[in-house]
This record gives C-alpha cells, sequence and structure tokens, in this order.
C-alpha cells in the first residue's frame, strides 16, 4: 500500500496537508526499507505527533531576569533552598557541568556533587556562551530518543541514533552503509576486482591494500581456495578499487533471495552455502566433495529486490584426500632391491598430488592416513618374501616394514594396511617393496564376464586431522 496526503488512515485524516503529507512520507519510506503495513503506519503516526509537539507554543515566558541570581533550590528535594553564596563569607564551589531539563529548569552540577536547579525556566537566552567545563567532562549515561523514526531518507553519514524496530543503535558510515550496534558487525574491504562486485556478494581474502585493508573477490567454493579465507557478504555494491564493507555477522537487505539467478527457488528459513561453481552466488543445495561445504546465511525474507539474509558463516574442517591405482604389472628388477609402487591413474583427490608416477604430494599440512593394497602372484612354487614400507621425503620411515610370505606356483596374496603420518605442505609419500625371488610381481588380473578388472596396486590417502 502507498499512502498519499489523501489516502491516509482515519486518525490522520482531519490533520494539516503538511502532517498529513508527513504521515505519507515515512509510511512509504518505512514500507521500502521492508517493514510491515502495522509497522509502517506506527512510524508515520509517531512522526505527526513528533512535529505536533515541535509546533506547540512554550508554556512559559522566558524572564527578563534570570531567576537564578536570587535563589537556588536542590534538585533532588525541590522544597529546599540553598542559601546565595555572598562574597567573603563562604568558599564558592564551581561549576562542573550544566544543562536544561525537560521543564526547562536550568541544572547545574556543583565540585561540591551537589546538583541544583533554578525555580524559572527558559532562561537559555540569559546564559554566557564562554561556559564551559575545565576537566573532561563524565557522563552517567547518553538516552537516545526512542522514537525518532528516522528514515534512511533522514541518515547522513557519521549520524548515530535508535532504531526503534531493530531496538538498537544505528551508526551511519560515510559508505552509506549503517551498523546495527550489537546485531552485526564488519570488516572493511576494499575491490581489487576489475569488475563491479553487488550488494550481496559472498567475498573471500585475497590480499592486502598499501593501506593495510583487505581486499576482496568473489569466493566460489570449488576446492581452489581454502574455505578459511572466507571474508561474508557484501554490504554495499563496490566498483573497482572503493572502499567498503562486508558483514561477518547479521542482516544483509536489499538483495534478491528468490534463487532465480543460480535457477533454484528459495523460501523463508533456507540455508545458504557458497555456490560451488559460480563466484560470489549462493545455492540452497548442499555441496559434497570435492567441492567445500560452507554454509554462509539464511534466508529471513524471499524478495527478488527486497530479500534479506542473515550472515552467519560456518566453516566445516576441510580435510584433503585422493585415490590412486595402477593397472600395469610391476616386477622387480633385481632381488632384495627397494622399489618404489607406481601410480598411473588418479580417481579422485584434492588437495593431494600424485608426480612422477610413485610419489604422492600434500599440499597442506595434516596427519595423513595411506592405505594401500597391492595384488601379489607367485609365478613358481619355491618360497619367496616381499617387504613393503612407507618413504617420506626420501627417506624410510622407521618402525614401517611388513613381510608378506607366498609359497607356490600361481598364488595369489593381497596385503593391505595403512600408515599415519604427519605430513607438511609439500612433503612426499612413496610406497616401496623389495622381494627375495624375482618371481613375484604385482599383477593386474583382466576383467571378467561376471567382475572387472583388479588394479595391481591401489593406494588411498585421507587426511585425518589438521
Amino acid at each position: 500500500m502507498q499512502w498519499s496526503a489523501d489516502n491516509t488512515i482515519p486518525s490522520i485524516q482531519d490533520k494539516s496537508l503538511k502532517l498529513r503529507e508527513l504521515f505519507a512520507k515515512v509510511a512509504n519510506a518505512s514500507l521500502e526499507k521492508g517493514l510491515s503495513k502495522e509497522e509502517a503506519i506506527f512510524a508515520g503516526t509517531n512522526a505527526v505527533k513528533i512535529e505536533e509537539r515541535k509546533n506547540q507554543p512554550a508554556k512559559v515566558k522566558a524572564p527578563k531576569t534570570p531567576s537564578h541570581v536570587e535563589s537556588l533550590r536542590s534538585y533532588t528535594n525541590p522544597f529546599e533552598v540553598v542559601t546565595k553564596a555572598q562574597e567573603g563569607q563562604i568558599e564558592v564551589p564551581t561549576v562542573k557541568a550544566a544543562e536544561f531539563d525537560a521543564e526547562g529548569h536550568l541544572v547545574i552540577l556543583m565540585s561540591d556533587g551537589r546538583r541544583v536547579v533554578t525555580k524559572g525556566k527558559a532562561v537559555e537566552q540569559h546564559i554566557d556562551q564562554r561556559i564551559g567545563v575545565s576537566v573532561n567532562p563524565v557522563f552517567d549515561h547518553v538516552q537516545m530518543n526512542t522514537t525518532a523514526n528516522y528514515t534512511s531518507e533522514d541518515y547522513l553519514p557519521g549520524m548515530m541514533t535508535w532504531n526503534e524496530f531493530e531496538d538498537c543503535l544505528d551508526i551511519v558510515q560515510n559508505d552509506g552503509s549503517i551498523l546495527q550496534v550489537g546485531l552485526e558487525s564488519y570488516i572493511e574491504v576494499i575491490n581489487k576486482t576489475d569488475s563491479t562486485m553487488q550488494n550481496g556478494t559472498v567475498v573471500r581474502f585475497s590480499g592486502v591494500s598499501l593501506d593495510e585493508i583487505p581486499e576482496a573477490s568473489p569466493l566460489v567454493a570449488d576446492g581452489s581456495t581454502p574455505p578459511l579465507y572466507l571474508i561474508g557478504v557484501l554490504t554495499n555494491t563496490l566498483i573497482p578499487g572503493q572502499r567498503g564493507r562486508a558483514t561477518v555477522f547479521g542482516k544483509v537487505r536489499n538483495i534478491n533471495t528468490t534463487g532465480s539467478d543460480v535457477g533454484e527457488t528459495w523460501q523463508q528459513g533456507d540455508l545458504l552455502y557458497s555456490h560451488p561453481s559460480q563466484p560470489g552466488k549462493f545455492t540452497k543445495v548442499q555441496p559434497t566433495a570435492p567441492n567445500l561445504v560452507i554454509s554462509v546465511a539464511a534466508v529471513l525474507k524471499a524478495d527478488a529486490t527486497q530479500g534479506k539474509i542473515l550472515v552467519r558463516p560456518t566453516i566445516f574442517p576441510r580435510l584433503f584426500y585422493g585415490t590412486f591405482s595402477s593397472a600395469v604389472v610391476q616386477t622387480p628388477v633385481a632381488v632384495n632391491t627397494p622399489y618404489a609402487v607406481s601410480f598411473e591413474t588418479t580417481e579422485i583427490s584434492s588437495g593431494v598430488n600424485l608426480s612422477n608416477a610413485s610419489k604422492v604430494t600434500t599440499q597442506y599440512a595434516g596427519l595423513y592416513s595411506f592405505d594401500f593394497r597391492l595384488q601379489l602372484t607367485s609365478s613358481n612354487s619355491s618360497q619367496k618374501s616381499v617387504y613393503i614400507w612407507a618413504r617420506k621425503n626420501g627417506v624410510d620411515v622407521p618402525n614401517s616394514n611388513s613381510k608378506v610370505t607366498l609359497v607356490g606356483n600361481g598364488v595369489e596374496v593381497v596385503p593391505s594396511w595403512s600408515f599415519s603420518i604427519s605430513m607438511q605442505a609439500g612433503d612426499y609419500f612413496e610406497l616401496m617393496y623389495a622381494a627375495t625371488d624375482l618371481s613375484v610381481s604385482i599383477n593386474a588380473p583382466a576383467a571378467t564376464s561376471f567382475a572387472p578388472a583388479t588394479p595391481s596396486a591401489t593406494l588411498r590417502v585421507s587426511q585425518i586431522n589438521l
């Protein structure tokens, strides 16, 4: 509903044109901010009441002579008269602070702790404007007007006012964002990309500017960036090089929360994750490996332009992994000689890479489990042994060796176990073996009519702790 001076609620219809226009302006602005009809009517009505109070004539005409010259009375006891200090009779206390109360009395805080007020009212015009306090003032509290009913049109940079609908203090920043004290928190960022980043973009840490401000760019949860690089959600639109703010906790408003821009349909209460393929976007579909799972926000209001989300990032620990296999028959060239098992195929991996066929490199530090499986085959009847152990960065891991014995022609054994090894970024692992007889091989049986092919070797790498 849109109100006008000729279309107001019944209680405002008999007001002046100016007051009816004021009601319409405030009520319509409240609707644009996403408030309900009832809240908008409340805001418009309060604005009219405040304007009427401001236009009421003063009840007491200011006297020509300040009445506090003759006597002062105690602020805490209005019937106790304080004797006027006379020159030479007593030591005169100094003034620490002075203000006017709601009724127009001058309130004075004395150095001896007393608070006094004048008998008369409205004596502001008689006070010397040079009066000040010689020490740093200390206030018991600051009372804000909780019914100011300011809208975004009234806000100016540096303004601090009470937001009665959110029941908190609003602080207006130079970039137009509004900090709601106690309900949200920001991080100042700068757009160092070549494109404009819109309000509501999920951003990540991508560097530091010369002004020591975090540089932000759109986050995509495809695994290319660690989840800990997440900053939050932009709360204003930033052109390249512009500084602004990203919400790390709190509400972000006036964005598209229907899901249409990513081909989804969102509803109030949906959890939103960082999108795995569209940078800076959300998805309500929880990603799965190898993509990242980063829960960023929840939908508070589903709307194409006036949508609202609650940002509260939850970063699930990202554990890295990899599975590698070989379909090649591997046979030792010399007895009792160490050889590295080779793996030609990467089945799946995230943060773990295969290099030089046998070296498995971890990109991130952590505790890893290396689980292997070998298909050993004997080609004669003699007894033979195979030794299997772990090697890290070209050095044998102490106490990691195991011995397997094969007896008989055509006998097949499938040894498998695991090694738990702490790895740093850039460390590499190798699975080593040696045989006492050249008639043993790591075989790769072909597929049958009822079963798939058998790999000669497989290695599964799993990060089990950070």
